[in-house]
């Protein structure tokens, strides 16, 4: 299944899988933008 920006619990659920040991609350903008785009597709 392909992510869309129409999808964001399943971009927040892979992003949690992947950086479990950072606050959302603290990620910049610039951080968390590459991380979605590096999530596969």
């Amino acid at each position: 299944m392909a992510l869309t920006w129409d999808d964001p619990e399943d971009i927040a659920e892979q992003l949690a899988a992947r950086h479990p040991d950072v606050d959302p609350l603290g990620v910049r903008f610039t951080d968390l933008h590459r991380w979605i785009c590096e999530l596969p597709d």
